[in-house]
């Protein structure tokens, strides 16, 4: 079953929006999804889907990027 959302791309934060609890709202439990990710850059929404049990694969452009992704998920 494959599950799409999409949002503008603002600041939740600053609409006074928790993005964790916008995201489960938006997606519902990711714990077993496949996801691609294109444009993952340093890889927060990738970490935080990876953290819940969805199977990631993240792409980027950017080289550095990547290498931090893979920095921060250690």
């Amino acid at each position: 079953m494959a599950r799409s959302v999409t949002w503008l791309n603002h600041d939740l934060e600053d609409e006074g929006i928790k993005t964790d609890e916008f995201l489960c709202q938006a997606i519902g439990d990711p714990g077993g999804l496949k996801v691609l990710e294109l444009g993952a850059g340093t890889g927060w929404l990738t970490l935080w889907l990876a953290s819940r049990g969805a199977r990631i694969t993240a792409v980027d452009i950017s080289e550095r990027s990547l290498d931090l992704l893979q920095q921060n998920a250690a």
